[in-house]
């Protein structure tokens, strides 16, 4: 069932208000690092090593995403029809380019179970729904439009698991748990 996702997750521990802000520090590291000088993301206000950090923490949340929540999230079959249905939403609702599709597919985000949360998080993180963002884009698309794209899935899968993060089930699921 749906618990085999949070049963299969290895022990990691991450506060939802750490996994907000790192997520999206690192977005924004992600994105200085791969854009040119003249980029028009502006990390003047953050601290390099923050970024750092926040950098390491969104690889430290793909990898555990790519290890634990997407392999089991293939022996689940109710998980990934769930997962499949809201992709198949946000794909008819997306512009090239962004995750706001996710938005359309899933409302009220708050609303789902903590396995639905950290399917869907890790997607957006790690997995297909991030490859379909990016990969929405034109052929032509020049290097920002591809750097906002990795963004805006970063910033869908920082929220979606900042609510895994502060779910009340986490509490019971170790791996994740504050």
């Amino acid at each position: 069932g749906e618990g085999l996702v949070v049963a299969r997750m290895t022990r990691i521990r991450f506060g939802p208000l750490v996994v907000a802000v790192l997520l999206s520090l690192s977005a924004r590291a992600a994105a200085s690092e791969t854009a040119p000088a003249q980029t028009r993301i502006d990390l003047v206000g953050v601290p390099r090593g923050l970024a750092d950090i926040g950098s390491a923490a969104c690889d430290d949340a793909r990898s555990f995403c790519r290890t634990a929540v997407l392999r089991a999230l293939g022996e689940d079959e109710k998980l990934t029809r769930f997962l499949d249905n809201v992709r198949e939403l946000a794909r008819r609702a997306s512009t090239p380019g962004s995750a706001d599709g996710y938005a359309v597919a899933v409302p009220d985000p708050s609303s789902l179970k903590l396995p639905e949360l950290l399917a869907l998080g890790c997607c957006l993180s790690a997995g297909d729904c991030a490859d379909e963002v990016t990969s929405s884009l034109p052929t032509d698309a020049d290097a920002d439009a591809r750097i906002d794209a990795s963004i805006s899935a970063a910033a869908a899968a920082a929220e979606i698991l900042a609510l895994a993060a502060s779910h009340p089930d986490a509490a019971r699921a170790p791996a994740i748990g504050a």
